[in-house]
């Protein structure tokens, strides 16, 4: 019993792990250019202020409606295009008009509407 104990524990040699010569497939990857203006659902780059300007570069937080997913949608007016945009509600105001609130915070304080750089007035009919 005790005998084996005492003896000195020697670790068995490490074998040298098989070597095989393998050789990894190639791999050939295919790109092909995003589109670009109509036809593109994303936006790189803005007209907002003077010239162009890529959205990396504006320090706030931008929701571009491209033309393409407006078509897509089939959107006939503003008013359906903010309407499918997120933080964007409507409320009843008097006559008739409609309150737009951009994250709770509402146009008729601030009318910041722009449509093609210019701005909109936040109420009158666009039906």
């Amino acid at each position: 019993g005790l005998s084996a104990a005492a003896l000195p524990q020697t670790a068995p040699e490490p074998q040298a792990p098989a070597r095989q010569d393998s050789v990894l497939p190639t791999v050939r990857a295919k790109a092909s250019a995003e589109p670009q203006g109509k036809d593109a659902y994303q936006a790189t780059e803005t007209r907002i202020g003077k010239g162009k300007q890529d959205l990396r570069d504006i320090p706030q937080s931008l929701t571009i409606v491209t033309e393409k997913l407006i078509d897509d949608r089939n959107l006939d007016n503003v008013k359906d295009v903010l309407k499918n945009t997120a933080g964007i509600s409507f409320q009843a105001a008097e006559g008739g008009e409609e309150d737009i609130k951009i994250h709770g915070i509402s146009l008729q304080s601030t009318g910041d509407i722009f449509i093609d750089g210019m701005r909109d007035p936040a109420f009158y009919d666009r039906d």
